[in-house]
């Protein structure tokens, strides 16, 4: 097997050091693969070498037998039981990093030339690491200055500066002074801050932008314009979309007073026909057009309510294009001229049947109760075709059957009723009877008329059979009785 290994970072652990100090103990990083693949994750037995030059002695050595790896990512801490302190090693110098993995050796890596390698700042009271790849553990905190809390905790102490913990940002667009790029501070009472504020800052002239779900939802620019849900902000605060609130509407602490006849629009040009226009002294309210100042509310164009609408005056709707109510969905307009009164007068419902008296219609109009007035049907010739005359009516109108009957429907009326059996008549007329969704019958009985007329034009045919039989036969007769009379002289 080809094992490679690469050192990711060192750094030092033990405190402030200066330049020449001897850590204590290093924390290093590294990777182990094998054919360029990360090796399992698992415990693996590692022993590490320092040397002064690559093919130098031994320096310093020291075993670790259970070392925990992750995505060929492993951490230890160097010099934690064979100190470097005991071996007088010189950290100023050059230094050569071997580890010898499963019998097998891995480096020297030079940990001063290495893209990986400790750099220390030529300044007496710090150190700091620099890799361009750093990797680091995908378990376990960092902390800098202080013991970690959280997975990156930064502390400053009060002594240093004025006191405020900064992250740094730059990239290749930026230089990488402390005065570019951007950062997020933590003011400390040294500076501009309490020493609990916090303190975004893009350096440079850029904009500063917040993200949910993978998209935009607001943007401060460089100049201090604020865009939410707009990308180009033009004002201090440009909103792209609806704005709620709860509040009173205020400006500079103390209520709005719109004054008479305010516009408010949404296009920002007084002269334009406002969206909203309130007469403050009168309380008139005007929507899309000037407020009425005998109404108290007037609108032109269309009104969408989501609950009801309670009125203590009369409604009102003046339009030369006629009048509308819709619903949205599939939901019902109902009528109920006394609002506490559970049942609705009418009802109308989303495939158009309409319901007076019943909130369950079933035809296009049903009602329950008695209708007064006159009724006609479509009747044109023009509108119609295929017709035949009917025949055989008297028979079939002579197998109908008339009975007396009560309703079960006990908001029905109670009264003795007369009428047919639409299961009855279906069986002789079936163009009388209609048969609803739930299988219940229902009749028409004004066409039974035609039927009728039918019927007595039948039977007025056969009367006159009748009456010319017998004048036929009162004629047979005379001249039978003429006969007789003539031989008996």
């Amino acid at each position: 097997m080809k094992y490679i290994y690469q050192l990711i970072s060192i750094l030092i652990v033990s405190g402030n050091l200066l330049l020449a100090d001897i850590p204590e103990t290093l924390s290093y990083q590294g990777y182990l693969s094998e054919n360029g693949v990360a090796v399992a994750d698992g415990s693996y037995a590692l022993t590490f070498t320092l040397h002064l030059s690559a093919g130098g002695g031994v320096e310093w050595t020291e075993e670790h037998n259970s070392v925990a790896v992750e995505n060929g990512v492993f951490s230890v801490i160097l010099g934690k039981t064979t100190l470097f302190s005991v071996q007088d090693i010189d950290f100023t110098a050059p230094l050569w990093l071997e580890m010898d993995y499963n019998g097998t050796t891995l480096g020297p890596i030079e940990l001063t030339s290495s893209a990986y390698s400790m750099a220390s700042k030529t300044s007496e009271t710090a150190s700091a690491v620099v890799g361009t790849e750093n990797v680091f553990p995908s378990s376990g905190w960092v902390g800098i200055g202080t013991d970690p809390q959280r997975n990156l905790h930064i502390h400053a102490a009060g002594s240093e500066g004025d006191g405020n913990a900064d992250l740094h940002l730059t990239n290749d667009a930026t230089e990488s002074s402390g005065y570019d790029g951007a950062t997020i501070t933590m003011l400390g009472d040294g500076g501009p801050g309490s020493g609990t504020d916090l303190l975004i800052n893009n350096r440079e002239a850029g904009n500063l932008l917040f993200h949910t779900n993978g998209t935009e939802k607001v943007r401060i620019t460089s100049d201090g314009n604020v865009g939410i849900g707009e990308e180009s902000p033009s004002s201090l605060l440009d909103v792209g979309g609806d704005i709620n609130f709860s509040g009173n509407l205020l400006q500079n602490g103390s209520l709005v007073d719109l004054g008479d006849n305010t516009l408010w629009n949404t296009t920002g040009d007084a002269s334009t026909t406002s969206y909203l226009n309130y007469d403050y002294s009168t309380g008139h309210v005007g929507i899309g057009i000037e407020a009425d100042e005998d109404m108290i509310l007037d609108v032109n164009g269309e009104v969408r309510v989501a609950d009801r609408i309670s009125l203590a005056g009369d409604l009102r709707y003046y339009s030369n294009n006629g009048f509308a109510i819709k619903t949205i969905g599939e939901n019902a307009i109902i009528f109920e001229p006394d609002y506490a009164n559970t049942a609705p007068a009418m009802i109308i419902e989303p495939d158009g049947d309409v319901g007076i008296g019943t909130t369950i219609p079933s035809y296009k109009l049903d009602v329950a109760g008695t209708i007064r007035g006159e009724t006609v049907s479509e009747s044109d010739i023009r509108w119609k075709k295929n017709i035949d005359p009917i025949e055989g009516s008297l028979e079939k109108v002579k197998q109908l059957q008339g009975v007396h009957y009560d309703w079960k429907d006990e908001n029905k009326d109670q009264s003795r009723q007369i009428g047919f059996i639409a299961q009855d008549v279906e069986k002789i007329f079936p163009e009388l009877v209609k048969t609803d969704e739930k299988g219940y019958k229902s009749m028409n009985y004004s066409k039974v008329v035609t039927v009728l007329v039918e019927s007595v034009k039948e039977l007025d045919d056969e009367n006159r059979e009748l009456e010319d039989r017998i004048v036929r036969l009162e004629n047979m007769v005379e001249t039978l009785l003429h006969e007789e009379s003539s031989d008996k002289n």
